[in-house]
């Protein structure tokens, strides 16, 4: 079944993102559907937002979970600052052995 064959909890996951971001969406006066939901703003998110709102046909809403950044995090050299901090969202990742193999 779907289910299973999705790893059980990880389609729960997807189902709560889905109504967390609907949700969300209902809380917008006069919006009854969009075209797109781009989820984040950060710099790929802003300007794939950007991009799909150039076209006057459509509707774009871009959701952002996080609230205004500290104003030291805007220079890149105060990120690692902010490690283990509430605006650090510390999604472990896993090494890849196929991934940055062009070393010289």
């Amino acid at each position: 079944d779907l289910y299973s064959s999705w790893g059980g909890n990880k389609l729960h996951k997807i189902i709560y993102v889905n109504n967390r971001i609907l949700s969300i969406l209902q809380r917008i006066p006069g919006l009854d559907t969009v075209d797109f939901i781009v989820v984040g703003s950060g710099a790929a998110g802003a300007v794939v937002a950007s991009r799909l709102s150039e076209m006057s046909r459509w509707t774009v809403a871009l959701i952002e979970a996080g609230g205004p950044e500290p104003v030291a995090s805007q220079a890149p050299s105060m990120y690692f600052s902010y490690n283990e901090s509430p605006i650090d969202w510390s999604v472990p990742l896993k090494p890849m052995t196929t991934a940055c193999l062009g070393k010289t």
